[in-house]
């Protein structure tokens, strides 16, 4: 096999791997699955944490053909380390994580969710990004977009049977593994389709709102244009059924800013935002949803606001100051707050009801908690370099459309993590750095959202490369046969 077939080869490699992540992440609920008994002991682990296998073979298979690309071996396409966009913040929350869990008790177990974390996010958006002026931008798009599409249909399924299908045995509190993963499943009718949980589910479907309003927008035909809104559609849907209300809040957040982002000479942005006001007003209409959606808001007065103290989300915060008091510059270690917690409920006199403790709910505290002040600025910095980037990058046409959703997937997770610790929900967490590599690659290369312009774009670079490594080849035989050095130039 040539080099240039490996190097083919191993790109189809490392496309299909992200693929099969931006899908089967958010449909197969792997850590809920339960296994006979005489599987091996080791077998069911493994299966569980397939996506993590893979995220690993991706970043292997991305240092191979690093290396190749350094070695001089592969093709110029492929983008250098150094050059990667936003390499500095992505890296420096991995160096914040390292350097909390060197101070943390448990070191070896803070090292691991520090790394852990980093190879299933940022390592995923640093393998999308190096793929700028390719088709893996685009085609991943297309697969997280389409995943998304999928998990909204069938979450409307849910609501409408009254209950999940297919994982009902094993999303429910009968099952010992989401008993142990979700200790307080009283979801009542919250969908919760194949994620498992309405609030991941929320954050989940409030990220790709933006993303999808945008590519309806910019699709280049009324067909896509009309299945992508229907897409945009159903994710709306699905995001009002889940009842989480930092998800409404971030799905409308982020689909506001990437509105306002638009040129008014798209057309097709009035009816699709006519398509999701009839929904609003179908859900109006409809007493069971109506009055659910009353009783969570006003709930939401009730928890955060007048005994806000007295929630186990109130005396998160407590506890996180008290922590940040102790060990302001590098925190807990990641992974460490949820044994510390239990400790200070126990020592503070911080009026606490029974619940579980596992989370301050807020991405910003859990930072601060854990990786200190350090870990909070690199996290901080990394959003605001989305948000710079994605508004730079806001020129002119289709690019301009694109940024603009991703500008709001961004707006999305900044408001949604301020209730929920959203970026260590296994599904929001891979999916979100997919889409910010998508993002940035598509804004800095060629804007390639379908797939075969892609190609086609992949295929004229491949023989621009072929015609320089023949040039050479043909006036080294012309100086061979005059006697004449061949000149670098």
């Amino acid at each position: 096999m040539t080099n240039g077939l490996r190097e083919r080869f191993g790109e189809s490699l490392l496309l299909a791997g992200l693929g099969v992540l931006a899908v089967m992440v958010p449909l197969v609920p792997f850590r809920y699955l339960t296994f006979p008994a005489s599987l091996p002991g080791l077998l069911t682990p493994a299966l569980r944490h397939a996506p993590t296998a893979v995220c690993l073979l991706v970043a292997l298979l991305w240092v191979y053909l690093g290396a190749r690309r350094l070695d001089g071996q592969g093709g110029g396409m492929r983008t250098l380390p150094g050059e990667l966009p936003l390499l500095a913040p992505v890296t420096g929350m991995l160096l914040a994580g390292l350097l909390s869990a060197a101070g943390a008790r448990q070191p070896l177990p803070s090292v691991a969710r520090t790394v852990y974390y980093f190879m299933t996010g940022g390592l995923l958006y640093l393998v999308v990004v190096s793929r700028r002026g390719t088709r893996v931008p685009g085609i991943l798009l297309m697969c997280l977009l389409g995943a998304g599409y999928a998990v909204a249909a069938y979450g409307v399924i849910e609501a409408v049977a009254g209950a999940n299908p297919l994982f009902g045995g094993l999303i429910h509190d009968a099952s010992d593994a989401y008993r142990r993963l979700i200790p307080d499943p009283w979801f009542e009718s919250r969908i919760t389709a194949t994620i498992g949980h309405p609030v991941a589910l929320g954050a989940y479907v409030a990220l790709l709102l933006p993303v999808s309003l945008a590519a309806s927008v910019a699709a280049s035909s009324w067909r896509q244009r009309i299945l992508l809104g229907a897409g945009a559609v159903l994710l709306f849907t699905a995001l009002l059924l889940t009842y989480t209300r930092g998800a409404w809040v971030a799905g409308v957040a982020g689909s506001a800013v990437f509105i306002l982002r638009l040129e008014r000479r798209h057309a097709f942005a009035v009816p699709l935002m006519l398509a999701l006001g009839a929904v609003v007003l179908l859900a109006a209409g409809h007493a069971g949803i109506r009055t659910r959606v009353v009783q969570r808001v006003t709930a939401a007065y009730e928890e955060y606001g007048r005994s806000f103290g007295r929630t186990t989300r109130g005396a998160g915060y407590g506890y996180v100051a008290s922590i940040a008091a102790e060990q302001p510059l590098t925190g807990l270690g990641t992974g460490m707050y949820r044994f510390t917690a239990y400790e200070l409920r126990r020592k503070l006199a911080i009026p606490t009801p029974v619940g579980v403790l596992d989370t301050p709910d807020n991405m910003y505290l859990m930072w601060l908690a854990e990786n200190g002040f350090l870990g909070l600025v690199a996290g901080v910095y990394l959003l605001v370099g989305l948000w710079s980037r994605f508004w730079r990058r806001s020129s002119a046409g289709r690019e301009r459309v694109v940024a603009a959703g991703m500008l709001g997937a961004v707006v999305a997770l900044v408001v949604n993590m301020l209730s929920v610790d959203a970026l260590y929900f296994p599904v929001v967490r891979p999916v979100f750095w997919l889409l910010a590599g998508s993002g940035v690659a598509l804004a800095d290369g060629s804007l390639n959202v379908n797939p075969e312009e892609g190609r086609s774009t992949e295929i004229t670079a491949e023989r621009q490369r072929h015609r320089q490594t023949q040039t050479p080849r043909t006036g080294e035989r012309k100086a061979d046969s005059g006697g004449n050095r061949l000149s670098a130039g």
